[in-house]
Order: structure tokens, then sequence, then C-alpha cells
């Protein structure tokens, strides 16, 4: 069992140094880019920087959201009003939710994307079902006694990513408020798999994304119409408001 802890340990700062020297390469193209915008280096080389997130940084500065599809009406007008996200014929997030539920998108330990609903009832005691998520939810939340169920409704993975679904399925059964079932959450991190995760959701119903702050460069360059059914929070507070 040890070595068996050990090697994940080692498997998993090896994903970290690789993603940290990502991040180091991304910052140095980042620099250069933009010393050639201000004029301090004179190339006639064309730069094309992936940022990963389905998003490419160009030359010219621009940021084009290849990652994901927008639906374009005709040649004349190739900025759309609407996004084009075909429907699945299974829809979670246009069914009704009871208070201290919530639906929220989120990625699996092996990077999955899948649409979750978090339910939270009042309990004499902490009652986690699965049971693996227990160690998350008591090292992030103290002393609290709910009934809490993590349920995938589009696979069998569970996720660590529902620390801010958990605090507003908390406020909502509190509030005995019920969630618009339209609304995705996303918990408060940064996610490399952004446009991946809109599409989740919108393709299953949801009209409006809360997503954090931290994820705004990602949406740099997306059209308007992508923009209106997104909104952007630096604390729980802030997504509350708009809750509740």
């Amino acid at each position: 069992m040890i070595e068996g802890n050990l090697n994940k340990l080692i498997d998993l700062n090896e994903r970290i140094v690789s993603q940290n020297e990502k991040l180091i390469r991304q910052n140095d193209e980042i620099i250069s880019l933009l010393k050639q915008m201000n004029g301090e280096e004179e190339s006639s080389e064309k730069i094309s920087m992936d940022l990963g997130n389905g998003l490419v940084f160009d030359e010219t500065g621009q940021v084009s959201t290849e990652g994901l599809v927008f639906n374009q009406k005709d040649e004349e007008d190739p900025v759309p009003e609407n996004l084009l996200f075909e429907k699945n014929d299974t829809v979670y997030f246009e069914k009704s939710l009871n208070p201290g539920e919530v639906l929220f998108v989120a990625n699996s330990p092996d990077d999955e994307v899948g649409i979750y609903r978090l339910s939270v009832k009042s309990s004499d005691e902490l009652k986690v079902s699965p049971s693996e998520i227990t160690e998350e939810i008591t090292r992030n939340f103290d002393d609290i006694n709910y009934e809490i169920t993590l349920d995938n409704l589009t696979g069998e993975a569970v996720t660590y990513q529902f620390k801010l679904p958990l605090l507003v399925a908390f406020e909502s059964l509190d509030k005995d408020a019920s969630i618009d079932s339209c609304i995705a959450i996303l918990d408060d991190e940064v996610f490399m798999n952004l446009p991946e995760m809109i599409r989740v959701a919108m393709e299953d119903g949801a009209e409006k994304i809360h997503l954090p702050m931290k994820n705004a460069v990602a949406t740099l360059g997306a059209p308007p119409a992508l923009m209106n059914h997104l909104e952007f929070y630096k604390t729980p507070d802030q997504v509350f408001d708009k809750l509740f």
C-alpha cells in the first residue's frame, strides 16, 4: 500500500513539473510577443502561440476561440448573434431542482468532463455519498452536519471540483430556495479545458454559467453571444447575490 501511494505521489509530482514547464514556456512566449508588439524587437516571423483551452494567441494580438464552434449565419455576417449548441436528447439543466440541490460541470481525476448534481439535506451528523469524497469535504468544511450526495449524471467517475457548488447547495438549503435549473456552476479553479466545459453545459441546456474570474483570460476574443451566457465571480457571495 505504501509503495502504491508513493508511486501515486511520484506520478503527481511529474504532472506538476510538466504543467509548470508548460506555463514557463507560455510566459516566455507571451513576453516575447508583447515586446514585438511594443516595437522592442524586429521580426518578420509570424508568431502563433497555443494557449491551451482551445485558444490561440496570434501575432496580431488577437485570441481566437478555435476550441468553440460558433454558428455563422452567412459569409456576410461572420459574427453570429447566437452560438450553435445542439442540445442533447437528455438535457439535465432543464429539470427542476429542490432546495439544497445544485447542478455543476466539473472534471473527474481522469479529466473527463461531466455534469454533476449535489444534494444536501439536514442531518444530525455528516453523511456523505460516495464515501471517497468525504475527506475532501472534511478538509474544506469544519463541523458540518448534512447528508451530502454527489451524483454523476453523465458517467461514473467522481469529481473533487465541488467546493463552490457545495457552498451554493448549503445556501440554497438554508434559505429554502431552489436554484434555477438552467444555471451551471464551475468551481473556483483555473480550467485548462474551459471551452469543452462550456460546450458540455450548454449542450445540456444551461443558459447561464457561473465561473471564477481567474478564467476570464480564456474567454478573450469570444463573441458577445457567448459572453451573454457567462457570469464571472470573485467570491462566493457574488454567486449568492446572483442566485438568491
